[in-house]
């Protein structure tokens, strides 16, 4: 339990919120014993504040972000909706960043000096399963290798509105199965 957030976060896991009251809880288990899952939540309701933002990171080695997903990204939670579910990996300096959306049918690439953004296809209201290899992109961009990096999921919105996300599993990938 995270007392200050006022919710359980997952072990090893630091959440953090942005324009969001510290007491409200955001992180919920997919089941009741919280085995099987987590549900990020924003109720963004002060059209005052321009992004309310959720994140629970961890520092872990650039060669451990090689990762698979289980996402549930319901309908209404999307880069076309003003909400976005996403995954960023940084070392202060350098930023790569997934946004996972439901409203693009190819992946997408934008990159520069110090950043690099892939939109990832994923299905609307239905679980899929995403790869992400953040050391690979990493190493492409010619970026020195840090000893450690942040690596953060978040679900953030910029209108009103009840948003969430599932992740039923983060896992490492089988040899040879890692996608983008």
């Amino acid at each position: 339990m995270d007392v200050g957030a006022g919710t359980k976060v997952p072990f090893g896991w630091k959440l953090t919120k942005t324009n969001v009251d510290q007491l409200t809880p955001v992180i919920q288990g997919l089941d009741q014993n919280q085995t099987t899952g987590m549900s990020l939540h924003l109720n963004y309701s002060t059209p005052a504040i321009n992004i309310e933002k959720i994140m629970i990171s961890q520092k872990i080695l650039l060669n451990a972000t090689t990762v698979n997903f289980s996402l549930f990204d319901p309908a209404g939670t999307s880069t076309g909706s003003r909400a976005v579910l996403g995954v960023t990996v940084t070392d202060g300096a350098h930023v790569l960043s997934y946004l996972f959306s439901n409203t693009t049918a190819k992946p997408a690439f934008l990159t520069s000096s110090y950043n690099f953004t892939s939109m990832v296809p994923i299905a609307a209201s239905a679980w899929t399963t995403v790869s992400i290899d953040a050391n690979q992109a990493w190493l492409s961009q010619g970026w020195a290798v840090p000893s450690q990096v942040t690596f953060t999921i978040f679900l953030q919105a910029s209108s009103i509105g009840l948003y969430s996300a599932n992740i039923r599993d983060i896992a490492y990938p089988v040899s040879g199965q890692v996608s983008s």
